[in-house]
Formats: C-alpha cells, structure tokens, sequence
C-alpha cells in the first residue's frame, strides 16, 4: 500500500476508536464545559496564576474543528448538574481522553484536504508527514488565504471601558445588581451595533424572504449576542482579579466556582430571551428565527446544524442555552446561516436564495465603482457566446472591464472550497472566451453593447468573488485575469480616485496592492503536528501577521 492508503486505514481505526472514547459517557454539559474552559485559556493565556502564550487564532480555529465532534455529542447525556464547576470536576480524570478529541477534530479538518490532493502524505517512523504537492500550491494557498482574511466581518471602533464596572458587579455575586448590569450592557450593545461590518450576502429584501427576519433585526440581535459575549468575558476577568486580591479562602472559593459560570454560561431561555429582547427591542419570534441557525438541539438530538468548522454556539436544553462567549462571539457572521440553510433546506436555498447571490455582489461592486466618474455600466448583458456579468467601459482611457462575479458565499472546509472552485472555473472560462476573440470581434462587441463605436479598446478581465477563488487548481488557471474580492475592490478604487488615475491603471494597481498586503501580512510556513493514538501527524501552517491583515482590513473594509 502506499503512504497515503497507510493514511486512510489509519483515519479508518481511529474513527472507530473516538467513536468509543469514554468522554461520550460524560454529560453534555461536562464535556463541554471542558472544551470551552480550554480556549478560555487559549484566548486569555492565564488561568489563576497558571500562565500560557495567548493563542487566540488556534482558539478560534478549536472552536470551529468542535463542528466534527457533533456527531459524537449526541451520545452523551444531557444531565446539567448543579453548576458549572460541578460539571467540570467530572472530567478531571479525562484530560489524556480530551487531548486526543481535540487532535481528532483537527485531523477530521486536515482529511477531506488530503482526499482533494491538497496534501502529498510521507510516512516515517513515527507517523504520517503531509506536504503540499509544489511551492506553486503553497504560494496559492497564501493569497487565498489573504483574500479571505480581508473579506471577514470587521470590527471597527474602541470598545467602552468598562473594567470599574465589572469589578463592581464581581464584587455582588452571587447577588446581580440589575440596574448597573442593564447599563453595562446597554454601552455594550450600542459599540456592537455600531462596530460590526459585515457586507451583507443577501440584500436587504432578499435576506427577508429567505431567513424570515430583516437585515435590521438580525443586526440588532447579533449585537446583543455580542454585547452578552463581552459581557460574561468582562465578568469572568473580574472575577479573577479580585481572587487574586483576596485573603478569605472562603471567599475566593465562591469567586473561583462563579468565574466558571461566566466562561459557560447557562442560563434559562426566559432571561436569555427577555434580555436580547429588552437590548433589541425585537419580537421574540423574530429572536427565535435567528437563533434557530446558531443553535443544537439537545432534546431532540438535533445537532445537524453544525457541520465544516461550523459549530453553533448555542447549546439548546430545552428551557435552557449553554454558550460560550469567545465561540458565541466567532461564529455570529451570516454566511453560517445560509450554511445552515443549504444544509437543512436545499430546495429552499436553490429556489428562494441561490437567485439572489451574484446579483447582490454585482450591485455591491457597482455601488464601490460609482465612485469613480466618466464610467460607463452595464449588467447581466448577453452576447452571442454568453454572458457578461458587468462591463465597465471608460472612455477616456478606452478600456474595458469584463468581470465575472463567482462564489458568493465565502467557503468553510475542503467540500465548499471545491463547490467554490467549480464556479470559478466556470467564470475563467467566460472571462477567456470573450479575451481571446480577435481584437476587431471585441471591439464589435462592445460598440453594440455601449452604443458607440470603439476601436483597439483595452480589455481587462476580472473575477469577483464573496471572499477568495479556492486552491491552486483555480489560481493555476488565472494567467492575466485580475482576481479580487470586494474588500481589495474598495481597497483599489480609492487608490485610483485619491491618485486621479483611470481604468487602464486597474490591473497594475490591484495587483500591486494584493502583492504589498501579502508582503506584509505571510510570514512563511512552519510545520505544526498533533499527536493522535501515538500517530504523530505533521502538517504545514500558515504563520500570518494578523495586525497587518487587520490594518489592511481597516483600510479596505466598505462602511
């Protein structure tokens, strides 16, 4: 057999051991309480005098690899216990049992890569090494990658200081001083509601039809979710803070036992729901449409909402939810809905939101080129052998973009991202079909379209996509054509507006300005592994200067 078989018949045992492993015979909520103890600490480096190195994006990337545990959690039992603490002294003789689940949620996200050929696979002595196949496939890696950063939800503003306030309510537990509570989390949601940019998937009619509640809403009950996120983050450091200053063990016992309820909350649906309706001043069967994609059902064993590093935030017991506010916080972006949604409902998705998806990018990009004067725009045009998304022609310069807008919904995992390069292939072909006409046929073209005559103009090519294009079998395949999100869009019309320069400047300046991100921001490759039924399984990591992407995001995000 060859290494990569060796592979598969290792992921075959393995799968069958962790479908035994005795974290399943736990409760719920133990198991859980677990897990989202450990990117507490991941998130916060400390943890009552025990220090580690902030490891905020492996946090964040643990709490999506959760989404490939669900299946498993449906085994265990749904008892809650009496508190938070409780339920998390039952796993203590279980750590050796959880390092292996959390490996196996990585390993369950690095398979599907190795089956689409992202990955050669090389056994040696201890294990199984994965490569990528050339520097080709590594280097499309790394601009996909940047161009998906950029087109993330943006958190824009600074946040209220708070601390005093905090230390206070820590202060009164187990008493909760509702008066200062409402006020902190009234400043809370007013920095969220304003501070969250997200570009929407949906336009404002469409996101209706197909979810059920308007854009406003949804808005206004994320960042509710959001301000109780900061909340019971802001709870739970003070907490600590004032253990560390107190001398009663008496004393710090109850600060130690409360800090746990705020790193899992568990709180019954009437106060959850009452406190996202009084933020909110939403209905609650508009709240209840929007939670009912962000949630597993534990009652009735519905966990099929999470799936490809999505994992619901909200645990679902019946009268009750179960959260953690770091991963609350991270998986509140609406493409997780229209997940959901294609998930559970396919004809509903096909028929209802699938029609919406690439006319809401064009008019989003249209809305960015407007900006720019002495444009001509045309959209959804059709010519003999297709098509044309858009078409922006500029006189002056003589030049004309053809643009093609593929893969609205930004990709989680290997089975998106190989749905996402189908359509880009597809683009690449329109996109080359009319590029590689004789000039005097283009120019034929475009003087019908526009109604004017034109001769030698300049055509540039440009794929549009929601976030990026997928691997290197797709970015192999660009040669000259422009790719770019609407994020690098904004990005490179301002440079051309600020600078006075025209269409025929394009292509250099989108290029120039993707090339200058991807400097500052990759900085290289370095190997990672995990350890997973003594197999050591070494994979390559991409290493990001995630306060670079984070300027670059601010400098192109679209308000």
């Amino acid at each position: 057999m060859s290494d990569r078989d060796d592979l598969f018949s290792f992921e075959h045992e393995i799968d069958k051991k962790i479908a035994q492993s005795n974290v399943f015979q736990l409760p719920l909520r133990s198991v859980l309480t677990h897990l989202f103890w450990g990117i507490d600490v991941m998130v916060r480096g400390q943890h009552f005098g025990y220090s580690i190195s902030k490891r905020q994006t492996e946090a964040e990337a643990l709490g999506s690899r959760l989404s490939y545990l669900a299946p498993f959690l449906k085994k265990c039992t749904s008892q809650i216990g009496v508190s938070a603490i409780h339920a998390f002294s039952t796993t203590a003789q279980f750590i050796e049992d959880f390092q292996e689940l959390i490996s196996y949620s990585h390993f369950c996200e690095l398979m599907p890569e190795v089956r689409k050929g992202y990955y050669e696979v090389r056994k040696f002595e201890e294990g199984f090494e994965l490569v990528h196949p050339n520097e080709e496939f590594a280097m499309a890696e790394e601009y996909d990658i940047i161009l998906t950063e950029l087109s993330l939800t943006f958190l824009v503003g600074k946040a209220p200081n708070l601390k005093e306030e905090f230390i206070e309510l820590a202060r009164q537990v187990p008493n909760l001083n509702m008066v200062l509570m409402c006020k902190v989390l009234a400043a809370l949601f007013q920095y969220r509601l304003n501070s969250i940019k997200e570009v929407p998937i949906l336009e404002p009619n469409a996101f209706q039809i197909s979810i059920g509640t308007t854009w406003e809403e949804f808005c206004k009950v994320r960042a509710a979710l959001f301000a109780y996120a900061d909340y019971s983050i802001g709870l739970a450091n003070a907490l600590e803070f004032l253990w560390f200053n107190e001398s009663n063990n008496t004393k710090k016992e109850a600060l130690f036992d409360e800090f746990y309820e705020w790193v899992t909350v568990f709180n019954t649906k009437s106060f959850f729901m009452g406190l996202l309706m009084a933020l909110t001043n939403v209905e609650s069967s508009a709240i209840e449409s929007i939670l009912k994609f962000f949630t597993l059902n534990v009652e009735n064993q519905d966990f099929e909402n999470a799936g490809d590093g999505f994992f619901p935030p909200l645990v679902d017991y019946s009268h009750s939810y179960l959260f953690s506010p770091y991963i609350l916080r991270s998986m509140l972006v609406t493409r997780n809905i229209f997940y959901v949604l294609n998930r559970r409902n396919r004809n509903q998705f096909d028929n209802i939101v699938s029609q919406h998806l690439e006319p809401t990018l064009l008019k989003q990009a249209v809305e960015i080129w407007k900006i720019l004067p002495d444009l001509r725009i045309v959209s959804n045009k059709s010519w003999s052998e297709g098509e044309f998304d858009l078409l922006i022609y500029q006189s002056s310069s003589n030049t004309v973009l053809h643009i093609q807008a593929k893969a609205p919904i930004p990709p989680q995992g290997a089975r998106m991202t190989k749905a996402v390069e189908n359509r880009s292939k597809e683009g690449i072909d329109q996109l080359n079909r009319f590029q590689n006409l004789p000039q005097n046929r283009r120019d034929s073209v475009i003087s019908e379209i526009f109604e004017i005559r034109v001769e030698e103009v300049r055509c540039v090519s440009v794929l549009l996509c929601r976030a990026g294009l997928g691997t290197h079998s797709v970015w192999k395949l660009k040669k000259d054509i422009t790719v770019l999100n609407l994020q690098l869009l904004n990005g490179v019309i301002k440079i051309l507006s600020s600078k006075s320069l025209n269409l025929s400047d394009f292509k250099g300046v989108t290029d120039s300005l993707l090339i200058d991100i991807y400097n500052r921001a990759v900085l290289g490759w370095e190997q990672g592994s995990i350890s997973l039924n003594g197999i050591l399984i070494r994979m390559p990591l991409l290493k990001l200067n995630y306060d670079e992407i984070s300027c670059s995001a601010f400098k192109t995000h679209i308000p």
